[in-house]
């Protein structure tokens, strides 16, 4: 026996040897006080107390917390440690503790320790420094002040910003509507040709031809729509052969060509050939231009020029050219009134000749730059202006001539410096819109959404002659015509529908005097607060005058048109000569042309003395060519009396006999020195329209009305939409969005095409090619030909993102600042409770790595023992046979032997030996059990799925818990039903369930531990699948009168169902929809954190894909349901 009971107390020993390396070894502090016999005395501290605290485990011995730390933080200290020794629950709490370096805050975990008995006799304690996280929450807290603060300058920036926009935008809307009517005029012809074939065309070409309709010109050649001989002799099935030939080779052919109209007609045009690639194969693009009428030509130039310089002497921007020395060749009035000097003063001037040296050199380092690289660009100027120097925005861009080289640079500059403020803007934008529309030509009004005027302007008795007092508050039904109600209530129909505003309504309004007048409205919907429309306000504006000098200028213009036509054709030369080549007949146009008499004699001028000696040896060749092929046409040089050479457009018609022989030789000759001076001119106008539209800062695009295919892609278009134009022109919607996005877009341009009204788009949300996200505004019009048809759909789109955010950020600075801090609140939460759930995972990896160090540290010792248990059975069972032998054959021992037996009371250890072997058994059994608990609880930072058995989890979390569910003072043992189903071996993170075990089941505790004297029972539902409404909840416990946690698991279908029930108090519905919420819980300051069942809710939702549900009522206990997918193995 002398071994064995030596032995015992070295394994002890050696048990609290590893007890102890193991908790001197974790970074947590770990101390034990004692609470049964004394105040609070520390009983234990790790090494990790030592350190941080400055005191060995002998100094310690017999002190409490008013021995280390001031009263204060011992009184804490003291309180919770009583508050855990009385309710016997664990306890996790923020504590403060004074140290040598300062005040450092700790996460700690208090729970009592309990004896033999069960009853507590002190507090074990587990704290972790968290001093560093809550600095870090300290400066995150001061950085949301200082986020608060730049929110309030930011929208202070922003409403200067919105001020800044709006006047830009009402700019840029009068720019645009100026700049709009460059382009509702074109007389091309346009035609796709391929494979021999004309396969589309426009209605300018079915009408230029005179064509019954598109199909009859797609079934002709190019040939049979031309004489059978162009004039230079040339078949025209040839020659169109032979150009679409050289187009197809070198991508794009230019010439003359004369075409035939179906009534007989001929006329000249010019033909532009290129060809593109299409589905792998070269087709061309034809465009046609007529080119006969030059006076239509000169006009058409000088109405171009007129319209552009309106366009630059309206706009408030600074326009100006200069050439390539730098000197001033334009500027519009707005840079001279800003130099204070007049236009021709400035004009041929460089900028070191009206700006200060220094700003001369840097604007002349920017003009360089442009013309060196080719490329426009925008950038700031700072330009002295009297006392003060102003900031300009501009944009600059290349000038070109005809041939496309730089000869100078166009820039257009916005004055940026000024900033109204915002204050002086608001107050004074009521007396501004109320004298605007006092002082409007335009009506502006207001009515009800049943019709009922609730605002008119003061002009209204000037446009219709009833005094305003006569409609307020009655219907505006009696102004409209009857017949253009419908139209009226359905515009009206489709604001309420859209909530946006609607434009170009034109209906007829009965004046007072019985007349009617017509009419155009813009409408805007006012809405409440809610945004439901509750009324209308919109402008009306009398077109009468405006429609009536429209019909009259299209009937000018057409009448002119056949004037011009008239005179223009007694200005060629017609000319015939005989069969040698002198003349016999020169029109009085001819005469004049080369400066001959009206009445000279012509019988001895040869017509090769006409000639100009350069152009000679052509012409000569030219009459050969007419001479043998019956005609030529081409361009030669004639020659004046005085000298000067006139380039001409000449055809020679030979006139044969029945023989062949030569009879007469006729011309025609067109003088085109001014056609030459005009192309020239246009091709100048056209670049520098060119230049103007790759400087707007606004998407300018055009297609054409038949199929819709780009036309015009500019700069600005390329930037906003994400497409450059080589990638864009000649194709549509259709090549770059999906088929259902692609037939919205083209229905809308329909429409406009078919109404020939302006629509203006004020926002569109589109996705372009690069997956941008872009708004934009848009107005689409229609371009008509000279017949009043649409031959070209213009839009001009603006990109309005960063405006419409800036108005997003202003209307919340200005009305929803709440809802500003209701989300800086909502992300300090979020941030708070990511910061939380890190917490709680950090905590729960230390503790589960805690636990599975203690559990592998106490299974040691405990598998030595009960290795040994055997083998001491088999000892004592031999000893005690031993003295039984002894008894029976030494009948009468020594005294000394039978006074020690007795002292001993060797009968009854004889007895009592087994049965105390049999305990020691029993408890190291316990201890097995128990280790294994703390195994399968450790699990709780396995980061991978694995296989597991559900109930081992289940069964391991009752063990932890085990304290918690035996009597209390204030309740019974709690009872524990389980009704385990035939589960499959489950893939989860077994450690993460875990967690969610032994939250659901202390909240149950907690809810049994309530002070309840009775506990409430209900008839089992009987059907575990189906789920209770709320309001009819049933407990799904039996009649128990005990506090009961009922824990059922089952398959249903691929799910694992696992459903812990409780009969305590339950909770209200309120609760109920909470419960899952970061943060929320019901218990007292310092017991909760309330994420509990929020990071539960997550780990079964978002880690496994399952559900996590709760079913309860006030006085009817309460159950969670866990729902995972089945994933066996």
């Amino acid at each position: 026996m002398y071994p064995i009971s030596q032995k015992l107390p070295q394994e002890l020993h050696n048990s609290q040897q590893l007890l102890q390396t193991i908790v001197d070894h974790t970074n947590a502090c770990i101390f034990v006080k004692e609470y049964l016999q004394t105040n609070g005395t520390y009983l234990l501290i790790n090494q990790q107390f030592e350190t941080l605290f400055n005191i060995s485990r002998e100094q310690i011995r017999g002190q409490t917390d008013y021995d280390l730390f001031p009263p204060e933080a011992a009184d804490a200290f003291r309180q919770i440690d009583l508050q855990v020794f009385a309710s016997g629950k664990l306890i996790e709490l923020e504590e403060v503790a004074p140290q040598s370096d300062g005040i450092h805050t700790y996460i700690s975990l208090k729970f009592p320790l309990l004896n033999a008995d069960g009853q507590p006799y002190a507090v074990c304690g587990i704290a972790r420094d968290i001093t560093e996280r809550k600095q870090a929450e300290l400066a995150l807290q001061q950085a949301k002040e200082e986020l608060e603060i730049r929110v309030v300058e930011r929208t202070a920036e922003l409403q200067q910003t919105v001020t800044r926009l709006q006047q830009e935008i009402r700019e840029r809307e009068k720019a645009e509507a100026r700049l709009r009517q460059l382009f509702e005029k074109s007389a091309d012809a346009i035609l796709i040709f391929d494979g021999g074939v004309f396969t589309d065309c426009n209605q300018a070409a079915v009408e230029m031809m005179r064509c019954a309709n598109k199909e009859q010109l797609l079934s002709l050649h190019p040939s049979e729509i031309s004489p059978l001989t162009q004039p230079d002799g040339r078949g025209s099935f040839e020659k169109a052969e032979e150009m679409i030939e050289t187009a197809l080779q070198k991508g794009s052919h230019r010439f003359e060509w004369v075409h035939r109209r179906m009534d007989g007609e001929d006329f000249w045009v010019e033909v532009l050939l290129t060809a593109i690639a299409v589905d792998g194969k070269q087709i061309l693009h034809v465009v046609w231009r007529e080119i006969g009428d030059r006076k239509a030509d000169l006009a058409q130039l000088q109405h171009n020029y007129n319209l552009l310089h309106s366009v630059i002497e309206s706009t408030p921007d600074v326009v100006f050219v200069k050439d390539i020395e730098g000197r001033y060749v334009m500027i519009n009035s707005a840079f001279a009134d800003f130099i204070g000097k007049s236009i021709e003063k400035m004009t041929n001037k460089k900028d070191a000749e009206i700006f200060p040296r220094s700003t001369a050199l840097q604007m002349r380092e920017n003009d360089l730059k442009i013309m060196n690289t080719g490329l426009s660009e925008t950038i700031e100027e700072f330009l002295p202006y009297k006392d003060k120097i102003k900031t300009y925005l501009t944009t600059k861009s290349p000038w070109r001539d005809g041939e496309g080289n730089i000869i100078g640079l166009i820039g257009m500059a916005r004055d940026i410096s000024d900033r109204i403020a915002a204050e002086a803007a608001l107050a004074a934008s009521e007396a501004k819109f109320r004298s605007i529309v006092e002082n409007a030509n335009d009506l502006i009004f207001s009515f009800t959404t049943d019709g009922l005027f609730t605002y008119l302007a003061p002009n209204f008795t000037d446009i219709l002659g009833y005094d305003t007092q006569e409609f307020l508050g009655q219907s505006f039904a009696p102004l409209i015509h009857p017949d253009d109600l419908p139209r009226c209530y359905a515009f009206l129909a489709r604001i309420v529908a859209t909530g946006q505003k609607q434009a170009g309504l034109e209906f007829r309004a009965l004046r007072k005097d019985g007349s009617w007048c017509s009419m155009i409205a813009n409408t805007s919907p006012i809405k409440d607060t809610d945004g439901n429309v509750v009324g209308f306000q919109g402008i009306v504006r009398d077109i009468s005058e405006q429609q009536a000098a429209r019909r009259f200028r299209k009937i000018a213009e057409k009448e002119q048109q056949r004037l011009v036509a008239i005179l223009e054709a007694t200005t060629d030369f017609v000319g015939v000569a005989d069969a040698n080549g002198y003349h016999t007949y020169i029109n009085q146009a001819g005469r004049k042309m080369v400066g001959l008499e009206l009445d000279e004699d012509i019988s001895t001028i040869h017509c090769m003395s006409l000639v100009a000696p350069a152009a000679l040896e052509a012409t000569q060749k030219a009459m050969s060519i007419a001479l043998q092929e019956g005609t030529w046409s081409g361009e030669t040089v004639l020659l004046h009396r005085n000298g000067q050479e006139i380039p001409v457009s000449q055809v020679i018609m030979v006139h044969k006999s029945e023989t062949g022989e030569v009879e007469f030789i006729s011309t025609i000759i067109r003088d085109i020195r001014d056609r030459k001076q005009v192309e020239a001119q246009l091709q100048q106008t056209r670049n520098f329209l060119q230049s103007v539209l790759n400087t707007l800062p606004v998407g300018v695009i055009a297609k054409d009305a038949e199929e819709l295919r780009f036309v015009l892609w500019n700069p600005a278009a390329e930037e906003v939409l994400g497409l450059t134009a080589e990638q864009a022109l000649g194709k549509n919607e259709y090549d770059f969005f999906p088929k259902e996005q692609a037939d919205f877009f083209t229905s809308i341009d329909r429409e406009v095409l078919k109404s020939k009204k302006i629509l203006d788009i004020p926002e569109e949300t589109i996705q372009t090619v690069t997956g941008e996200s872009r708004i934009l505004h848009t107005k689409k019009t229609a371009i008509l030909d000279a017949e009043g048809n649409p031959q070209y759909l213009l839009a001009i789109t603006e990109d309005i993102t960063e405006r419409k955010q800036a108005e997003a950020a202003l209307r919340e600075s200005e009305g929803q600042l709440r809802q500003q801090a209701f989300e800086l609140e909502q992300t300090l939460r979020e941030l708070q409770r990511t910061q939380a759930q890190l917490v709680q995972s950090e905590k729960m990896s230390g503790l589960g790595q805690l636990v599975a160090g203690v559990a592998h540290e106490i299974n040691n010792p405990t598998s030595f023992i009960y290795g040994n248990l055997t083998h001491a059975d088999e000892y004592i069972q031999d000893l005690i046979s031993l003295v039984e032998l002894y008894q029976k054959h030494y009948a009468n021992p020594h005294p000394e032997i039978i006074e020690w037996s007795k002292a001993i009371e060797l009968e009854f250890l004889l007895d009592d030996l087994p049965k105390l072997f049999k305990s020691m058994k029993f408890g190291a059994d316990r201890i097995q059990k128990i280790v294994l608990s703390l195994r399968n609880f450790s699990r709780m930072d396995e980061a991978e799925m694995k296989a597991v058995n559900i109930h081992d989890g289940i069964d391991s979390t009752l063990m932890i818990l085990s304290h918690r569910l035996k009597a209390q003072p204030n309740r019974q043992a709690i009872e524990i039903i389980k009704e385990y189903g035939n589960l499959p071996l489950v893939e989860c993170y077994a450690g993460q369930l875990n967690q969610v075990f032994i939250n659901i089941l202390s909240n149950a505790i907690d809810a049994l531990s309530e002070g309840n004297t009775s506990w409430h029972s209900q008839a089992d539902p009987g059907n575990e699948g189906d789920e209770q409404e709320n309001t009819n909840y049933q407990l799904p416990i039996p009649d128990y009168q005990l506090p009961t946690i009922r824990i059922r698991t089952y398959l249903d279908n691929n799910w694992v169902v696992i459903r812990i029930a409780d009969n305590g108090s339950g909770m209200t519905e309120t609760v109920q929809k909470r419960i899952f919420d970061p943060f929320f819980t019901t218990k007292p300051v310092g017991q909760g954190t309330g994420m509990g069942l929020s990071i539960s809710y997550q780990i079964i939702t978002s880690r496994h894909q399952g559900s996590l549900q709760c079913f309860s009522s006030p006085g009817k206990g309460a159950e969670f349901e866990i729902k995972i997918p089945l994933k066996t193995c």
